[in-house]
């Protein structure tokens, strides 16, 4: 096999590389820090070409293959993860399907805008019961007079009825600023019409409170289990009773630039069961963007009231503001969890933290659910994963002792058991 790039490959790789230095890098940081989509960037993106790089020319495309398309996105991402995303997003997961599935109307109407830029494609993914699995995805749009009338995911509160349901923004939606936008509007609705028609229940998730979440099945057979609210909108437990303190300080001397993300307000939590403990802190950040104060590391807080646990899912998919080298080496588990939908998750520095025998000793093993094609490109040592497909279940044996890691089959309804990690002892 020859693995030398052909001339047209090298071409194309140093003239992205080229723009990826030149007009990508110096504009990343500033995106970051005002959380900006860079339109004039896939603009230029689209008069270089790059939107089409894998379809036919007669489609307007690029003519290329796939290593070609992959040199594209592995430049980009160099300098900056999220416009390298924005390009395999818009390829892979919005018009290469309509390539591959659509009909030859639909791909005369839509694929020369798309190879072009002028459009730009997106792909609605996860439901409950279908995770990565585009195939296995329930909703439905059916054009009906006046509008659409969806079905599968949005029946859920239907047919599987929801006694309580915690949010962190109930009931004012107000923090760290007034939510109104239309699927807020739309989630909002849901719970108004759940509330008068099928009597769901609506608390605030309050931090430091352990009795939200609990057993209605025997609790008494399981006294020692518990369900800790760690953190919400910047309100953090202490680690003693239910004593919380804010960690974000008041808004009104706070900068508006400044203000808290949403990532950053996420919901965490700690589920214990004799002596194991889980812990997920939803999208937390650990690591501030170059210039931000140092309170949006909200890991390292969460970090000091959780402690050491026997397994945890990676903070916003492990991406690059994440499991900062405190966080790593306070929560120290012998497992970690990766639930991915990006080449971003997790990135190569990320990776390297959750290996780290520095941060602490011992061994460790890493689970992925689905891994991005492009990731095994750019992150050095990611084929050492535990797993690197399939759902992942975490089964804790009575007492909370020991626990092993269940990895089933996610291509298809069969639910088949892959293989069985474990047992591990609980610490």
């Amino acid at each position: 096999m020859d693995f030398e790039l052909s001339d047209e490959q090298r071409l194309l790789r140093d003239t992205v590389r080229d723009f990826a230095r030149g007009e990508v890098a110096p504009r990343a940081a500033e995106q970051d820090r005002t959380k900006s989509f860079p339109y004039e960037l896939v603009a230029a993106m689209g008069e270089l070409g790059l939107m089409g790089i894998p379809f036919p020319a007669e489609y307007g495309g690029g003519g290329a293959d796939s290593l070609s398309y992959a040199l594209a996105v592995e430049e980009l991402a160099r300098v900056d993860s999220s416009t390298a995303i924005t390009l395999a997003a818009h390829t892979s997961l919005g018009t290469m399907p309509i390539y591959l599935w659509g009909s030859d109307e639909q791909r005369a109407d839509w694929l020369p805008s798309l190879c072009s830029g002028q459009r730009l494609a997106a792909f609605g993914l996860t439901e409950p019961e279908a995770g990565s699995d585009p195939g296995g995805m329930t909703t439905r749009a059916e054009p009906v007079a006046g509008g659409y009338r969806l079905s599968g995911l949005t029946r859920v509160g239907e047919d599987l009825r929801i006694g309580k349901l915690l949010d962190r923004g109930w009931p004012d939606y107000s923090y760290p600023a007034p939510v109104d936008d239309p699927a807020t509007k739309n989630y909002r609705a849901f719970i108004k019409w759940q509330t008068e028609k099928n009597g769901l229940a609506v608390e605030r998730f309050t931090p430091g409170r352990q009795d939200q979440v609990v057993l209605r099945r025997d609790p008494r057979k399981y006294p020692n289990f518990e369900f800790r609210n760690v953190g919400a909108n910047g309100e953090i437990w202490t680690g003693v009773g239910t004593a919380t303190r804010q960690y974000f300080p008041a808004l009104e001397n706070v900068p508006r630039a400044d203000w808290p993300s949403e990532n950053m307000c996420s919901i965490s939590f700690r589920m214990s069961y004799g002596a194991f403990d889980f812990f997920n802190g939803g999208d937390i950040p650990g690591i501030p963007s170059e210039g931000f104060p140092s309170w949006h590391d909200v890991e390292t807080p969460v970090a000091k009231a959780v402690g050491p646990v026997e397994a945890a899912i990676l903070d916003h998919h492990g991406y690059i503001d994440t499991q900062n080298e405190f966080f790593v080496a306070t929560l120290r588990p012998r497992v970690w969890l990766l639930s991915v939908w990006d080449s971003g998750h997790p990135t190569l520095r990320v990776w390297n933290r959750l290996r780290s025998q520095r941060l602490y000793p011992g061994p460790r093993e890493v689970f992925a659910t689905d891994l991005h094609p492009a990731t095994r490109l750019t992150v050095g040592g990611i084929d050492q994963l535990a797993s690197d497909r399939g759902h992942i279940v975490v089964r804790v044996s009575p007492g909370g002792g020991e626990y092993r890691v269940v990895i089933v089959d996610d291509s298809s309804e069969s639910h088949r058991v892959k293989k069985v990690f474990g047992p591990y002892t609980s610490r």
